[in-house]
């Protein structure tokens, strides 16, 4: 056993070992995460120079690189258990304290557009969230993978999901383990936006292991998934769904069968569907500001969300 292995080594020796086997040590599932976010927060730094040495002018790679190697004075230190510079880059993210006065945890999985150089957006939705939870939660971001780009050209292209539900599989594992050290009884929701939601329902197909699952603004239930008997949860799940009123991807929703036309059911009764409520400014969460709209700090959605992620009551969906 990986875990077992590295965690019994002497500090000085993990220490080593995260330096000397830095691209080893920070991609390998298995490792303990201290280790892997010492050998990553190397592996980040040397990236930075790689991109400085060449000569690149000021870019969102090289701003990105520059942020996640700095020490953040809210947060302490940045913890990232994967990341790797290659192509659009990949990267998990804790933001918040695993401990013991964590209640809860969540796992958010983004969706079409995702990249490494644009991935403050989504350590932003992680530091509200945890903000927001008073203390009580931890958020980890997901981006150990490689994402749809444009949604006309790829955001319908399966294979995305294909490569990455197996390693969110994986993945929740280990948080399992984590939990079970840092904040036992903790319960923890799996969070798939848009095409994450995709990436997440196939995931649930592969026997991903969550207490509550939200498919927020998803196009659709996973990859070969035609309904929830096709997921495989190896235990009780707590399922829910939030999609705007008047945002396009209910038109995937149609054609994929899980609505009917002009219908208000969402995803096919295989979740509770929650309120997404108004923005701070009282226009209804709605349309296409909805789609990314629904972790906008102030709105109803978000606050749906969080009350899921506590464990608290949740707005149930209402006509308007």
């Amino acid at each position: 056993d990986v875990y077992a292995t590295v965690e019994h080594m002497p500090v000085a020796d993990r220490r080593l070992l995260a330096l000397a086997e830095t691209e080893a040590v920070g991609g390998t599932y298995g490792v303990p995460w201290p280790v892997r976010a010492r050998a990553n927060a190397v592996a980040v730094r040397a990236a930075l120079h790689r991109e400085q040495r060449a000569g690149t002018p000021w870019s969102p790679r090289i701003g990105r690189l520059e942020t996640m190697a700095r020490r953040d004075a809210r947060r302490r230190r940045r913890s990232f258990p994967a990341f790797s510079p290659r192509r659009g880059g990949r990267m998990i993210e804790v933001v918040g304290e695993l401990g013991p006065g964590t209640e809860a945890v969540a796992v958010y999985v983004p969706g079409t557009g995702t990249n490494l150089d644009m991935s403050h957006v989504n350590t932003d939705v992680a530091v509200d969230l945890v903000e927001s939870g008073g203390g009580r939660l931890a958020v980890v971001t997901f981006l150990d993978g490689e994402f749809p780009q444009d949604i006309m050209a790829d955001a319908g292209d399966p294979r995305f999901a294909d490569a990455m539900a197996p390693r969110l599989v994986r993945f929740c594992r280990e948080v399992d383990r984590v939990m079970a050290i840092e904040c036992p009884g903790a319960a923890l929701t799996v969070v798939g936006h848009s095409y994450g939601g995709r990436i997440v329902g196939t995931a649930e197909r592969l026997g991903l292991r969550a207490d509550r699952v939200i498919y927020a603004e998803s196009p659709d239930l996973g990859v070969g998934v035609a309904g929830p008997s096709d997921w495989r949860a190896p235990g009780p799940v707590r399922r829910y769904s939030l999609t705007a009123p008047g945002d396009p991807v209910e038109l995937l929703q149609i054609r994929f069968g899980l609505r009917q036309r002009w219908s208000h059911s969402d995803l096919g009764g295989g979740a509770v569907r929650l309120d997404t409520g108004y923005f701070a400014d009282g226009t209804p969460v709605y349309g296409t500001r909805g789609h990314g709209g629904v972790f906008d700090r102030d709105c109803g959605a978000f606050r749906a969300m969080l009350a899921v992620m506590l464990g608290g009551q949740v707005p149930l969906w209402r006509e308007r």
